[in-house]
Formats: structure tokens, C-alpha cells, sequence
């Protein structure tokens, strides 16, 4: 009998050491995925990221459009300048809880990204003003911290809603700009 409970426990031993990963989540890993998304203020976004086992990377376009309200004559006018930022990004998601399924998971994280910032770039201001002391186009650089919550509804389509916190870096304009995200991401 004593010899039958230490088989059972050396088959075990082994069968715990060399267990796979696990793979019937709906996130597994080595498994891609195209996001696409809308931000508030105006912005939207396109990435495509692979999962990992605590979380997924990603990488994408961005395009994202700063409206400020022109101080004319000691009053706020009417005309609103336009700044567009265009960025390439890169970052990291830390899947901080979950479903068993992973039907519902919450995650933490941020990108880094590199852009070009753009004053007016659509001719909207008129002739009439002029503002010497922007570039109009300019280098930019940042961060941007965010939080958001994905959404199974079937085995490969989901909805990602969120908040982000892009700190831009040598910008004309804002330096802060708090956004809400929510978009569609499908897993193949």
C-alpha cells in the first residue's frame, strides 16, 4: 500500500512539474489582436498586440486633434485653433484581474510613443490671424498611462472601454490631455 501512495504521489510530482501552459481562455497566449478605438476628446486609434500570460503588448497608430479657444481683444472669441498630434506607439498591458474565462478582464499599463505635432494643419484659421510664435509643425514625444476593461462578447470579439493619460512632452499646447477610449478589439 505504502508503495502504491509514493507512485501516485511521483506521478503526480511529475504531472505538476511538467504541466503545458493553459490555453481554453479566451486570451491565450501567443494569440494576436486588432484594436480599434475611439477617444474623447476627438482622437482614434489603431493597434494590433499579441497576449501574453500576465497581460499583452501592443503597438499602433494614433491621431488625436486639440481644440483651444483664441483670446482676442481681452475676450474668448469664437476661433478655436487646431492642433492635431499624429503619434506612433508602443506599450504594455498588465492584466490585473479576470474572469476564469477571461471574459471580463481588467488591465493597467501604459505606451510610450513618438509624434509629429501639427498647428492648423486644415487651413481652418482665417487670414486674418496670425500667430507668430507656434511652429507648425513640431516634434513631440510622451507617455500615457491607462486603465481599461475588455469585454468578450463571443470567443474573438470584445469591447475595451477605458481612461488614459497622455503626457506630451515639448508640446506647443497641452501637455495633459485626459481621454476616455472605447473600441472594438478582435482576437485571432
Amino acid at each position: 500500500m505504502k508503495k502504491i501512495r509514493r507512485y501516485i504521489l511521483v506521478a503526480l510530482s511529475l504531472l505538476l512539474l511538467t504541466g503545458g501552459n493553459v490555453s481554453a481562455q479566451r486570451t491565450m497566449k501567443g494569440q494576436m489582436f486588432l484594436d480599434l478605438a475611439g477617444h474623447y476628446p476627438l482622437a482614434g486609434s489603431v493597434n494590433v498586440g499579441q497576449y501574453l500570460m500576465p497581460g499583452y503588448w501592443m503597438a499602433g497608430l494614433e491621431a488625436l486633434r486639440m481644440r483651444e479657444y483664441l483670446l482676442m481683444d481681452d475676450i474668448v472669441g469664437t476661433v478655436s485653433l487646431d492642433v492635431w498630434q499624429t503619434k506612433a506607439k508602443g506599450g504594455y498591458m498588465a492584466r490585473l484581474v479576470s474572469t476564469r474565462s477571461r471574459s471580463i478582464s481588467l488591465y493597467a499599463g501604459g505606451v510610450a510613443w513618438v509624434g509629429l505635432e501639427s498647428v492648423d494643419p486644415f487651413k481652418k484659421l482665417p487670414d486674418t490671424i496670425v500667430i507668430p510664435s507656434l511652429p507648425k509643425h513640431k516634434f513631440v514625444f510622451g507617455v500615457t498611462p491607462e486603465v481599461e476593461a475588455e469585454f468578450f462578447l463571443g470567443s474573438h470579439f470584445a469591447l475595451v472601454v477605458g481612461g488614459r493619460l497622455p503626457l506630451a512632452f515639448l508640446s506647443n499646447i497641452r501637455m495633459v490631455t485626459a481621454q476616455a477610449r472605447a473600441g472594438i478589439r478582435i482576437a485571432f
